[in-house]
């Protein structure tokens, strides 16, 4: 975009604002990515610049092939790049709508009520559970047919390398003949380079000699043109003599002989400059042969030197996979001795279990004989229940009755004893006992009562203190129980605390063996961390730099923020003075309405009129001017519009050399990684070739140690050879003394002989049962260390494709999640920007709404406007006032001026006087020159002097 469209956009905007206030933003640049992609390879100025430079042979044709190709890849590579780019960017559209849908969607599920639950949700529920299950046993599944595929590829390919294996032999014969070739191929060289160098000072030599000829023939033909100006000069001299002449005849053609002798010799160099120029294009052509000779020489040296480092690399390749193999042997013993430990582990735990499973077979049997007691004791109790409930049950049954009936029957005695006393016809005395009998036997009755409750509650009690006492037979019982328990879990913690020792010794044994594999990863980590720790650094003063165009791009948006609130304040003095001119103009209007009512005060009105036109101009003026600021502001704005357009884009060259760096960090950081595992292979060759070594000293060590121990054996058995065959000798001959030697000692018997041989056949037994589990071990061991070295070989590049596809995927999800960062808080910016530029235009267009409708009940917008109003109105007052008083002074000084133009302060002299007499009209008289005097006013300063005193006459 141009400077003259972001103009004209501005202006566009203005006016724009002018009628809703909107916020301003910039609009960065739109570049079409498909636009820059080169129509025509053979047509680019690379190819064209290549060209010239081959028609001019400053660039062989082989050389200028190879440039070509390597344009026409990167361009290829350019072309996908932004292929890839454009399909990206379509993507990132894609993904962007989808993430909006998704948003969309997630809001609506939000608003969605949380406690509403259908069968259908249910069945969804499910459903999504069933397809997630399934998903995930489809991408097992696929993993696993992953796995095959690579697993055979895999096997295929190693068996296609050992099949196209060479030996090591034909390896080193291909060496020494590429060595030779090679030595052969250099002698040619330096003996074709000596020869270019002779050539090429051959060829300095004869254009230093053309060069110097050139010199000559210059001062030559300089001479010979200062000769034809002297003979021009002595041709256009008249009057010369004939003796004159004839010497400059003989001069000339002295002149003449020289020229044709120069021009002879000019001739002759220029054939010899030829012949040289002849020599020297064929110098250059045997040498453009000799280098199209060594270039092609260069080509089989470097094919050669290729195909040798390809035969090292895989000499090496060999030496890796022995060590490799090697270091594996190491990790399987290391893995047997651990299988070892877990056996013995197991073994111990098998024997801790045999020991829990008879303890728990002890307690089975003794809570047995337990249920088996409690079975006897309810079977006791339930007959004791059963007899005491037939007792109870013979016994009649009180349903209540029975205290009413004994209440009933004892009110019945009471009335029957009240009517026998009536009846019987007793004393007093008599009566009185009676009384007293009654009362004693109520208090007998209620004795007995108390008597019969107490000892239901001394039954009671003594109930109660059986149930203590078997209550607490019963806990005795119970805490033997636990005591029991106790002593048995304390034996069964000691067992576990002696396996437990067994596990912490064997797991001591496995630390250690760690810790030296800790120490080597410790190691290395701190390689790593080194590592880490300078790229960390580089890594702060990149985040260094980027934080100082960071704080430069924030100084440049507060300058642009500045610049639009200076705006607004313009915005908002131009509507100030647009409801000034509204207000002025509305007083216009009420003073020409006075004037029509008013055709009186014509004076008045017309001074008004002038005043309210001098105000109205200055008014116009004063918009004029704030017409020019506006514009001025305007054309600012664009201005600063261009510059924030070309601060965006320089910002965006800052983000895409940063987004370069990042790059060349990550590839930085491959390559170091590369490097690190190479340096950790050479390491392992290193260790493995040492170790090799080592192994190869011992095995001699040993070899010298065996054939010392092979001669003397050899040497003893040749003497017990002849010592047999002397005895064979005397065996056979009958006639020898010492033929035979009887034996000392008893025979044993056949019983104990047949003894023996039974114990050495059992003996032979065990240790051939042992030998067949060994080997069965063995042969165990080794398929599962054959099946996990297979497991390890074959997971290792499916570990590795992954871990590098799960790092690109990070590498990527990290700059995603930049970009969206970076982009979500400029989104927020701006965001934050618009709603505070909204509330500043919502606030201003109800400041505006409040003053029109103030100023539709006849009031002023504000109260500042009103106050200005106020201060405009009293300095029109102030105007006014001094008007008048200058109009007064103005009258003073005309009272003051003479007829003859003179300024005087003084008082009018009287120049007439009005006569006493009563003869005529009292009318005034002038004085004519010889007016009276009359005394000036004493001053101040007579004060501060004494009066005299006056002395009397004395006669």
């Amino acid at each position: 975009m141009s400077t003259e469209d972001n103009i004209h956009s501005a202006e566009s905007e203005e006016a724009d604002e002018e009628q809703s206030d909107e916020p301003i933003a910039a609009v960065a640049p739109v570049v079409n990515v498909e636009d820059e992609i080169p129509a025509d390879v053979f047509a680019s100025p690379a190819f064209q610049s290549l060209d010239e430079l081959f028609n001019e042979q400053k660039l062989s044709g082989t050389h200028l092939a190879l440039l070509k190709s390597k344009y026409t890849l990167l361009h290829e590579t350019l072309k996908s790049a932004q292929e890839s780019e454009i399909q990206l960017m379509q993507e990132a559209k894609r993904y962007a709508a989808e993430l909006d849908y998704q948003r969309n969607e997630l809001d609506k599920a939000d608003h969605f009520p949380e406690s509403y639950s259908t069968e259908v949700s249910k069945l969804r529920r499910q459903l999504l559970d069933c397809e997630n299950d399934l998903a995930q046993k489809e991408d097992r599944v696929y993993q696993q047919q992953y796995k095959i595929k690579s697993l055979t590829e895999e096997k295929t390919v190693f068996e296609s390398e050992l099949e196209k294996q060479p030996k090591v032999s034909e390896f080193e014969k291909k060496a020494k003949a590429m060595k030779e070739a090679c030595e052969d191929l250099r002698k040619e060289i330096t003996h074709k380079k000596r020869m270019v160098r002779i050539l090429k000072e051959d060829i300095e030599i004869k254009n230093k000699q053309i060069e110097d000829g050139q010199k000559e023939l210059q001062g030559k033909l300089e001479i010979e043109e200062q000769l034809q100006g002297d003979v021009a000069e002595l041709q256009s001299i008249p009057g010369q003599l004939s003796k004159d002449m004839e010497k400059i005849n003989r001069r000339k053609i002295n002149l003449e002989k020289k020229k044709a002798e120069f021009d002879d010799e000019i001739h002759e160099i220029a054939v010899s400059l030829k012949q040289i120029d002849q020599k020297s294009r064929m110098t250059e052509d045997e040498r453009i042969t000799i280098m199209k000779e060594l270039e092609g020489k260069r080509v089989m040296q470097d094919t050669k030197e290729r195909e040798i480092n390809q035969a090292l690399k895989i000499s090496e390749l060999y030496k890796d996979t022995e060590s490799a193999l090697m270091g594996e042997r190491a990790s399987l013993e290391l893995k047997l001795r651990h299988i070892q430990m877990d056996r013995k582990t197991l073994k111990d735990a098998l024997l801790q279990t045999g020991r829990e499973k008879d303890r728990f077979i002890r307690n089975l049997k003794k809570k047995e004989l337990q249920l088996k007691v409690t079975n006897e004791t309810l079977d006791h109790i339930k007959m004791m229940y059963n007899r005491v409930k037939s007792q109870a049950g013979i016994l009649p049954k009180d349903d209540g009755t029975m205290l009413e009936k004994r209440n009933e029957l004892q009110s019945e005695v009471k009335t029957l004893k009240k009517n026998m006393i009536e009846q019987l016809s007793l004393t007093e005395l008599e009566t009185h006992l009676l009384h007293q009998c009654t009362v004693e036997e109520d208090q007998l009755l209620a004795e007995q009562r108390i008597a019969v409750e107490q000892v239901l509650n001394l039954a009671r009690l003594s109930h109660i203190r059986n149930d203590e006492k078997d209550q607490k037979a019963r806990d005795l019982m119970n805490t033997q129980h636990r005591y029991e328990q106790s002593k048995e879990e304390k034996r069964e913690k000691d067992l576990a605390f002696e396996s437990y020792q067994k596990k912490f010794l064997d797991s001591q044994t496995k630390l250690r063996e760690f810790a030296k594999a800790y120490q080597f990863i410790k190691n290395e980590r701190n390689k790593y961390v080194n590592l880490t720790y300078a790229a960390s650094l580089k890594i702060e003063e990149l985040t260094e730099n980027i934080k100082a165009i960071t704080l430069e791009l924030e100084l440049r948006r507060n300058n642009s923020y500045d610049k639009t609130k200076e705006l607004q304040k313009e915005k908002l003095l131009q509507v100030n003075s647009y409801v000034i001119r509204d207000s002025l103009r509305r007083t216009m209007n009420k003073t020409l309405e006075m004037l029509s009512r008013m055709r009186e005060k014509t004076e008045e009105q017309s001074l008004n009129m002038g005043k309210l036109s001098a105000q109205i101009n200055q008014t116009e003026a004063d918009m004029v001017r704030l017409r020019k600021r506006y514009e001025m502001a305007v054309q600012n704005r664009n201005e600063r519009g261009i510059q924030l357009i070309q601060r965006e884009e320089e910002v965006c060259i800052f983000y895409e050399k940063v987004n370069i760096q990042d790059s060349l960090l990550r590839n930085g950081d491959l390559e170091l990684n590369g490097l690190n595992e190479e340096v950790r292979f050479l390491k392992i060759q290193i260790s493995e070739e040492e170790r090799h070594i080592c192994m190869d000293r011992k095995i001699l060590l040993l070899k010298q140690q065996l054939d010392k121990d092979l001669i003397t054996q050899k040497a003893q058995l040749s003497r017990w050879q002849i010592t047999v065959r002397n005895l064979e000798e005397r065996m056979q001959n009958p006639a020898a003394k010492n033929r035979a030697r009887l034996l000392e000692g008893k025979d044993p018997s056949f019983s104990e002989l047949t003894g023996k041989i039974d114990q050495l056949d059992l003996q032979l037994a065990r240790k051939e049962e042992q030998l067949l589990e060994k080997d069965l071990i063995c042969e165990q061991v080794r398929r599962f260390c054959e099946r996990i070295r297979r497991k390890t070989e074959n997971g290792k590049q499916a570990t590795l494709d992954l871990a590098k596809q799960i790092n690109e995927l990070q590498r990527k999800i990290r700059e995603i999640t930049r970009k969206m960062m970076s982009v979500v808080s400029e989104l927020s910016m701006q965001q934050a920007n618009a709603i505070k530029l909204q509330q500043e235009a919502s606030d201003k267009q109800e400041f505006v709404e409040a003053c029109y409708l103030r100023l539709e009940q006849n009031l002023a917008p504000c109260e500042e406007y009103e106050n200005e109003w106020l201060k405009i109105i009293r300095n029109e007052e102030r105007y006014k006032a001094s008007k008048a008083i200058k109009a007064k002074e103005k009258e003073e000084e005309d009272k003051h001026l003479l007829a003859s133009g003179i300024y005087t302060t003084a008082d009018p002299r009287p120049n007439a006087y009005i006569p006493d007499d009563d003869s005529g009209l009292p009318l005034p008289r002038p004085y004519g020159n010889l007016a009276p005097f009359k005394p000036s006013e004493p001053g101040a300063n007579m004060r501060h002097f004494r009066k005299p005193t006056i002395k009397p006459i004395e006669i």
